[in-house]
């Protein structure tokens, strides 16, 4: 029963930290254009409500959007009116596969807020990320209830009674409580005591160092297709070595007077390759 509790805490903390799309008094849905994130350059495309659901004109926002902990030089942009109440669109940047946090810093009349949301290159934004995201945390509150159904099932299936004092006891609160402190001081620590710079595993995995060829016009040469002989060889640049080496030392010491020859010169077999001084060695072989 500890375990089913401590999975319980588990996913009700990532369904808090699931929550996106909204930002204070203000709810925003995002987009792009194309409508699957690019690696280059695209549109944002920002819907802003109030929490009644209304259309929020006359805002002013702000947009960034650049790799977590990453930064690459992305500039702030400031998104301009669409043709839709409510409705805004800002350019973006995506230098590289992987993914993106889109920072939105909204200022109307109603207030002044920030949101985040996550992009990432190859996702489809059709259905705009803000219904993306509650319908996750739909779906990690449907298994929690199925969870818990299937446990009390399971309970009254083995006719064993559901005892609420054994569940909520001291031993187990402070187990849930230390749980929970764990989870959150872990979560401080990611966010505010990481290196510049640095990324989590799973967003170093999800990171693709294939940045495209920069936007522009750059002069090429054209080349007339012709049919022309070719031959089948390739050249090499290299080293040519002796295909038996041996070492040749002397037996006795003594300075060399005489070697005409150097490496790579060509000899034979019992050819003379060098002299040496023997003014010391005749003394002593008389």
């Amino acid at each position: 029963m500890k375990s089913v509790l401590s999975i319980i805490l588990a996913l009700l903390a990532a369904v808090s930290f699931a929550v996106q799309g909204s930002a204070g008094p203000f709810k925003f849905d995002v987009r792009t254009d194309p409508a699957v994130v690019p690696v280059g350059r695209a549109k944002l495309l920002i819907a802003i409500t109030d929490s009644a659901g209304k259309p929020v004109s006359g805002a002013t926002v702000k947009v960034l959007a650049q790799m977590p902990e990453m930064q690459m030089g992305e500039r702030e942009e400031t998104a301009a009116p669409a043709d839709k109440p409510g409705s805004y669109t800002a350019p973006a940047v995506f230098g590289m596969g992987g993914a993106y946090d889109v920072t939105l810093s909204i200022s109307s009349p109603l207030g002044s807020s920030q949101g985040k949301v996550s992009l990432q290159t190859g996702d489809d934004t059709s259905a705009g990320v803000g219904a993306q995201s509650s319908s996750g945390s739909l779906i990690i509150w449907v298994l929690i209830i199925a969870c818990a159904a299937f446990i009390v099932w399971q309970v009254r299936r083995s006719g064993q009674k559901l005892s609420w004092h054994t569940i909520f006891n001291r031993q187990v609160f402070w187990s849930v409580l230390l749980l929970g402190a764990a989870l959150a001081v872990a979560v401080w620590a990611i966010n505010t005591k990481r290196r510049p710079g640095s990324m989590t595993p799973l967003e170093a995995q999800g990171m693709a160092m294939n940045a495209p060829a920069p936007e522009g016009n750059l002069p090429v040469t054209l080349i007339k297709v012709e049919r022309k002989p070719f031959t089948a060889s390739v050249t090499y640049t290299g080293q040519a070595v002796g295909f038996v080496e041996q070492a040749v030392v002397t037996r006795v010491s003594g300075a060399i007077v005489w070697m005409p020859y150097y490496v790579g010169s060509k000899v034979t077999k019992g050819q003379l390759l060098a002299r040496l001084d023997t003014t010391q060695i005749d003394p002593m072989v008389s």
